[in-house]
């Protein structure tokens, strides 16, 4: 029987597929097993080939073809690893069970790992703890030294213990109550701790676990678990420490040596690591250190209309940044606020724009706004964001008021970008403070919007798509601008004339 002509297969195969992405591995030897599997991945593309178990190695074709899929079906960093800002604790079960290959190939890994982030007291502290009933030579505490990271690590021998059993209680209370805390350098801010285990076998009981040990840990950090083995124990008890519901906060790496880097695991955790920093930042309150109608600031709005920017979705951003003006109750004036939108896709557009002093009271920016024209004949794929830079401080900006604080949003709609030079990014940044909206969800942000805001996370806004800026106005959009656009106006340079004091 074809499958794919067997209605309860059928049914069962459409509910698999609109769920998850799939692929499959399957012995040449089984022609019909092969066939099978194809017709349930849709593609011969996700099916490969073996000849016998063994060829399933961690550099083997199979094992990378695979490693692909997963990475280009996952879902993919929202941060690049780079600009992330977070305190990683690394915690490695050092039991008996934990053989001389299977530490050394941890090892290897944990020393690719740390390579993709930028080691620094401002960007990534990293620690080790290697625990088996307590704390083991060669952990150390919040890092934030490339070289010295580095030398820690080389440094590392296999611990040679002899303990049975993993006490993971003590390791989650060693964590919570030693190494997250500020005396160790901890900065209370976006927070990721892996553990690592292999031992099928724990002192404590989940129950205490949970009681004594996971609820402190997870006031202070994104809690996610490893396991070197196949066995359910080891991702029973793991699960002890993890959120109930977890993402993807749980992974195996099975045999121990697949643990390698750009392997399956090791996205996992890549990926998790990046939406872990963002999830921290979309946590973060809306400070808006001066109410928006006492400020004096000059506002620009740069509207990328290429064509990725529906009709639909340019009306939805008109009426963000009207009702960014009017909720706000803007004091639009040449001696207090001033606003001007610019629209550009490989070229400025003037029926989409209007300059800082084309209005002087708020009824007058609202009927601008109102009046702007979307870019309907635009056949630009890439938004030439390099040409609207040199527009912006060289036509724009310089019309500000001297000494007057401004700020730059960029609604961004395209993926694609004429790539800005470090220069532009830096002028752009000496004269505004810059703010940028993926406003699509296509990929605009970690493409080039993280540059030009030189690639500070808090100052970037991803969209899933234009439809969550609702008629009505996006709460959360609306509340990040606020926030932004009075914290720059509060900046040491600009904070006693924005008041008039």
């Amino acid at each position: 029987m074809c499958l794919s002509l067997d209605p309860v297969y059928y049914n069962t195969a459409t509910a698999v597929w609109r769920s998850t992405d799939l692929f499959a591995i399957s012995l040449a030897k089984y022609t019909t097993a092969n066939e099978a599997l194809i017709d349930f991945t849709r593609s011969a593309d996700t099916v490969a080939q073996i000849n016998s178990i063994s060829d399933l190695t961690p550099n083997s074709a199979v094992v990378q073809t695979m490693s692909n899929f997963i990475f280009k079906s996952a879902p993919q960093q929202p941060v690049p690893l780079k600009a992330v800002q977070s305190d990683i604790v690394i915690m490695i079960d050092v039991t008996s069970a934990m053989i001389p290959a299977a530490f050394n190939n941890t090892l290897s890994w944990l020393n690719n790992f740390v390579q993709y982030f930028t080691i620094s007291k401002q960007f990534t502290q990293i620690s080790l703890v290697l625990y088996d009933t307590s704390v083991r030579t060669g952990s150390f505490n919040l890092v934030g030294d490339s070289a010295t990271l580095s030398q820690k690590l080389t440094g590392l021998q296999w611990p040679n213990s002899t303990e049975p059993k993993l006490n993971l209680l003590g390791a989650v209370q060693y964590i919570t109550n030693t190494v997250l805390t500020p005396d160790q350098g901890w900065r209370q801010q976006s927070t990721y701790v892996l553990v690592v285990a292999i031992n099928t076998q724990i002192v404590n009981t989940c129950d205490d676990i949970k009681s004594k040990g996971t609820f402190n840990l997870a006031q202070k950090a994104d809690v996610y678990g490893m396991a070197l083995t196949g066995d359910l124990a080891v991702e029973s008890y793991l699960y002890c420490i993890i959120p109930p519901f977890p993402r993807m906060n749980f992974a195996k790496a099975v045999p121990y040596s697949f643990l390698i880097q750009s392997g399956l695991t090791d996205t996992v955790y890549d990926n998790e690591v990046s939406r872990s920093y963002q999830l921290w930042t979309n946590r973060q309150p809306f400070n808006t250190p001066i109410p928006m109608n006492l400020l004096q600031i000059d506002i620009i709005f740069l509207v990328d209309q290429s064509m990725h920017l529906s009709q639909s979705a340019f009306m939805r951003l008109q009426d963000l940044i009207a009702n960014f003006a009017v909720i706000g109750a803007l004091n639009v004036s040449s001696s207090a606020t001033q606003l001007s939108v610019i629209s550009y896709d490989k070229d400025f557009f003037d029926g989409g724009s209007f300059a800082l002093t084309s209005a002087t009271n708020l009824n007058d920016l609202t009927a601008r706004i109102n009046g702007l024209q979307w870019n309907s004949g635009s056949s630009a794929v890439s938004f030439n964001i390099s040409g609207a830079i040199d527009y912006l401080t060289t036509q724009v900006l310089p019309q500000r008021q001297a000494g007057r604080a401004a700020g730059v949003v960029i609604f961004s709609s395209s993926p694609y970008a004429t790539a800005p030079s470090d220069v532009q990014i830096q002028k752009l940044n000496s004269m505004s403070g810059v703010y940028g909206v993926d406003v699509t969800g296509l990929g605009a942000a970690p493409n080039y919007l993280l540059q030009v805001t030189k690639f500070n996370n808090l100052n970037i806004r991803r969209l899933s798509n234009a439809g969550v800026l609702n008629p009505n106005g996006d709460i959360e959009t609306m509340q990040r601008l606020n926030s932004f656009i009075s914290n720059v106006a509060n900046s040491p340079n600009f904070r006693n004339k924005n008041l008039g004091r």
